[in-house]
């Protein structure tokens, strides 16, 4: 029996998991509203007076956080292909919705909200940059917008935002090329995934770069930008348009 094309999701589940994200956004800023010296605690764990944070000092980590954002930048271009370059039915085997979908998230995630938004006017300081960690800044709670630090600031993890990013359009792809895959290469690709949100997370509180909060909070954002994306999507795809 010849397996059936993969569909676009139903429109219905991205209304519970909008709801939990929200709530675990919510949740995650009242927790480290009220108890801040977590993220004091968790960056306490990779950092030294003497050696500072060790994790930037490793060649290989930085290697792999390197590739990472070369991954990134291929899932973008390869969209951006197939967005202008590509026939009307789509490219690889995958519909041109799906990738005008993938397009759109990274330009509304870790592009306008992440990057262009909450990282310029929130103004916390990294935890490098604070005094508890050798720096000069005062440190912050995740809730409050503050001048301790002027731009590219710590709230919310742009490398987190590119990674959820990266995962998302991930497992919205992966199924469409299911068929061409043997079952154990399909799985190792969805481990891949959840290996990639959990080593840019260590990697970024490791080196001083975010602290726990920022990197939850910025998978939740985009969490919640590809959960409205795939309704509206869902919606479009229904209409006949694409």
């Amino acid at each position: 029996m010849t397996e059936k094309p993969a569909q676009w999701p139903s429109q219905e589940w991205p209304v519970l998991w909008i709801k939990l994200t929200a709530m675990a956004s919510l949740a995650i800023m009242v927790i480290f509203g009220l108890w801040p010296g977590l993220d004091l605690a968790v960056t306490g764990y990779f950092y030294s007076p003497a050696d500072s944070f060790w994790v930037r000092q490793s060649a290989l980590i930085e290697t792999l956080r390197m590739g990472l954002w070369r991954l990134s930048a291929i899932m973008v271009l390869f969209a951006l292909v197939a967005v202008v370059f590509g026939a009307s039915e789509g490219w690889l085997g995958i519909p041109k919705r799906a990738w005008i979908y993938v397009v759109a998230l990274y330009v509304l995630g870790p592009g306008l909200l992440v990057d262009r938004v909450l990282k310029q006017y929130w103004g916390r300081a990294r935890p490098s940059q604070v005094l508890d960690f050798g720096g000069t800044a005062e440190f912050t709670p995740v809730y409050k917008i503050t001048d301790q630090c002027l731009s590219n600031c710590s709230f919310v993890s742009g490398e987190g935002a590119g990674a959820m990013a990266f995962v998302i359009a991930l497992l919205v792809l992966l199924p469409f090329w299911k068929a061409a895959l043997s079952a154990s290469a399909y799985r190792a690709a969805q481990g891949l995934a959840l290996l990639v949100l959990v080593g840019a997370g260590w990697q970024r509180v490791g080196s001083g770069g975010h602290f726990l909060s920022d990197i939850l909070m910025s998978y939740c954002l985009v969490l919640l930008v590809a959960l409205g994306l795939q309704k509206l999507f869902f919606i479009w795809g229904v209409s006949g348009r694409v």
